[in-house]
């Protein structure tokens, strides 16, 4: 008889849960090789969980491997099963009955076909054993950090499934999602306790001056006034970035295309004209721009190691905006689009 070899893609235990891939292979009695290789995906619970809790952790995993790929991927054939790996086995020796419930998803649309990751893109592989500890601990950090990062894990996954369209749904799902992740809100540049100094000072000129009666709104004027403006939290969070992937994976001019998108946000969140109708080239990159800058945050604090660190600059979210023909600024940008433009009306 035959005997498998370990078919172990890898395994992590993190936040109560073990998720565990193995390879599925089928064949004849033809050959000895496989005819075809399934990958399966196991999440066990350390223990019982109610439905609603079990659906948390399968988008959670699903929307990991999408956001290191840069494609949208979908599970297909789901089973839930009382029963642990370890449990169904026994049962199986012992010829007992291992009932198990398949998920099945009733849509108007038609099946999606499956995407191709390329395996020199993705930030995570098992190319090696170096490989597949990197893609265990990165994964077993994304799970610890669910709670925390759900929002923006499934802004960046909406963001993945519109990447065939360009659309103001998209510019809102990337601004969003950089709104949503831990950290990249505004800093204060001024203490907490002299912003209070600053207020009282204020309030007491402004009684004096008699303006009493609203005297709360210079303190939140205050407020406001000790926390970053939106380009120097984009710097900052550029600066961030580029410190750990390397300073030529992005240009600086990343934060005006930022700025440039969130300046078309108010727009396009009202339904009325927007600048994809206007100057969609614009309006595109700076979409693009934004869905970079959301990958680099969302990976750099996961331990992928250096060799795929070294790597995201090949990622298809941040391929999109370094393979511009034209480089620089929105004001570069639109300027060589305008001289593009009359060299095609002389022709």
């Amino acid at each position: 008889m035959l005997e498998m070899p370990d078919l172990t893609a890898f395994r992590v235990d993190a936040a109560g849960i073990s998720v565990k891939a193995w390879l599925a292979p089928s064949g004849n009695s033809i050959s000895d090789r496989p005819r075809e290789i399934v990958p399966w995906i196991v999440i066990e619970f350390a223990n019982g969980r109610p439905l609603a809790e079990l659906r948390k952790s399968l988008p959670s995993v699903l929307r990991f491997f999408s956001v290191v790929s840069g494609q949208r991927l979908q599970a297909t054939d789901i089973v839930v099963s009382r029963y642990t790996e370890e449990e169904f086995e026994k049962r199986a020796n012992a010829e007992l009955p291992t009932p198990e419930h398949r998920v099945f998803r009733y849509v108007d649309t038609a099946e999606e076909s499956s995407s191709f990751a390329d395996l020199f893109s993705t930030l995570v592989s098992l190319r090696s054993l170096a490989d597949r500890t990197a893609l265990e601990a990165s994964l077993a950090a994304w799970i610890e950090r669910d709670e925390a990062w759900t929002p923006a894990a499934a802004m960046m996954f909406d963001s993945l499934s519109k990447q065939s369209v360009m659309s103001a749904s998209r510019l809102l799902s990337a601004t969003r999602c950089i709104e949503e992740i831990p950290g990249a809100g505004p800093e204060k540049v001024i203490a907490k306790e002299h912003a209070k100094a600053l207020g009282k000072v204020i309030d007491r000129a402004a009684r004096k001056l008699g303006y009493a009666s609203i005297g709360g709104r210079f303190k939140n004027a205050i407020s406001r006034v000790s926390l970053e403006t939106n380009r120097e939290r984009l710097a900052r969070l550029v600066h961030d970035v580029r410190e750990v992937f390397g300073y030529a994976v992005v240009d600086e001019h990343l934060v005006d295309w930022v700025a440039e998108a969130f300046s078309m946000r108010g727009r396009a969140a009202h339904g009325a004209r927007t600048a994809i109708d206007d100057e969609f080239d614009v309006f595109a990159r700076a979409v693009e721009a934004v869905e970079c800058l959301n990958l680099l945050l969302m990976a750099k604090e996961l331990p992928l190691g250096e060799e795929n660190q070294a790597r995201v600059s090949r990622h298809p979210l941040v391929q999109q905006y370094r393979n511009c023909t034209l480089p620089g600024a929105p004001s570069t940008f639109r300027e060589g689009l305008r001289e593009f433009d009359s060299m095609k009306g002389e022709t």
